[in-house]
């Protein structure tokens, strides 16, 4: 079946090519370009689902949250305002006790290779680092990192973020990768191809709009621990569409459960 046949099978869905770590590469080419593999991907519009996505399942969701901030090269107010609005936002979405915002990267088109921030070893890290002194509170409690993401610059036009629903990715498909500079400074996953993979994006996501997604969960009782993602070439894409510029906050939630 042709591209054009499947979307008028499919009008809420596009075909992208995302960057797969490649089924026969090694652990240690983590970083070399030949070690991925680029496989075209259904990408489906998450608006077409009314009732949203759950994050203890899908891993993500989509919020209309305006942001307090108007000038995102002002670190001051994003670090004392947009901090404490995310802090906010994720409290209210995930029933939180305490919400700590510990770090935010501002980009231009993003990570094209399909990845989860944070594994089994550096999520916790990162936890421990971001509570210091009071990190022990975490070997009692559940705790998660989250990220929420939105376009700062017009709506995400060239380079959408595309992010694959947590419970369709099986853990063997998990493959643990050295720190990558353009994804942060932890050790992050890499994601093996599956065809049954779930992907979704918001087409134009607007300033407006907020992607909230799940990076680590301390929890094993089966809820969603890791979001996949990648910045995706929408093929509906014209060749004058703005660069996608972004602002990610990453943020360590603690939970009385």
């Amino acid at each position: 079946m042709k591209h054009a046949e499947l979307r008028e099978v499919a009008p809420d869905t596009v075909f992208a090519d995302l960057a797969y770590f490649s089924l026969g590469a090694d652990v240690d080419s983590n970083h070399a370009q030949d070690a991925f593999d680029r496989v075209r991907m259904p990408v489906t519009d998450l608006r077409q689902y009314p009732g949203g996505f759950c994050l203890d399942e899908a891993g993500f969701m989509l919020l209309d949250a305006p942001s307090v901030v108007r000038h995102y090269d002002n670190e001051e107010a994003v670090r004392r305002a947009y901090y404490a609005q995310t802090e906010a936002i994720v409290m209210q979405a995930t029933q939180a006790a305490r919400v700590v915002a510990f770090d935010h990267a501002i980009r231009q088109d993003g990570a094209t290779r399909v990845h989860a921030d944070y594994t089994d070893v550096s999520g916790p890290a990162r936890a421990r680092q971001v509570l210091g002194d009071a990190s022990a509170k975490l070997e009692t409690r559940r705790y998660a990192i989250f990220s929420l993401w939105r376009p700062i610059d017009g709506p995400a036009e060239a380079r959408p973020l595309a992010v694959a629903a947590a419970d369709s990715i099986a853990t063997d498909e998990l493959v643990p990768g050295s720190a990558v500079p353009e994804w942060g400074l932890d050790d992050a996953y890499l994601i093996r191809h599956s065809d049954a993979h779930r992907w979704f994006y918001a087409p134009r996501q607007a300033p407006e709009e907020a992607l909230l997604m799940k990076t680590y969960d301390s929890a094993t009782d089966g809820r969603a621990r890791f979001a996949a993602h990648a910045a995706m070439l929408d093929p509906d894409t014209t060749n004058d569409a703005r660069p996608t510029v972004s602002i990610e906050a990453r943020l360590l939630a603690l939970f009385d459960d």
